[in-house]
């Protein structure tokens, strides 16, 4: 009868185990990061007094980041950012080439501002 609980307890543990990877893979962005995702889309915005570009992660989860997605999904990349032309043309490299990329959020941000982007090896 032990032996059948301690079966029992360990099959169930598994399968905890494996949802909890399967929504890890799921959702990427958490806390300040979102790892490994690919960019659906990259949006300029129309607002000429305060220029960005708008970036939508791929595998979404954007609610779970420690700051406020523009439209619920968007993070930004805003035009005063000392390395926007690199970061921007990074963006695009990686959005055209399918290329997997990491950001970093500027942490409490009101609008998940960009502080950083790396784009993974193929």
């Amino acid at each position: 009868m032990r032996s059948t609980m301690n079966v029992a307890a360990a099959l169930f543990a598994g399968l905890i185990m494996a949802v909890s990877a399967r929504t890890a893979a799921a959702d990427p962005c958490a806390g300040v990061v979102c790892n490994n995702t690919t960019v659906q889309r990259l949006s300029p915005a129309a607002d000429v007094s305060n220029p960005k570009v708008l970036v939508r992660p791929t595998d979404g989860g954007q609610q779970a980041l420690n700051c406020t997605p523009v439209g619920g999904v968007f993070l930004t990349l805003k035009a005063s950012h000392p390395l926007f032309s690199e970061t921007y043309a990074a963006l695009l490299e990686a959005t055209v080439n399918n290329r997997k990329v990491s950001f970093r959020i500027v942490t409490g941000s009101p609008d998940c501002e960009i502080a950083f982007a790396v784009l993974e090896n193929p």
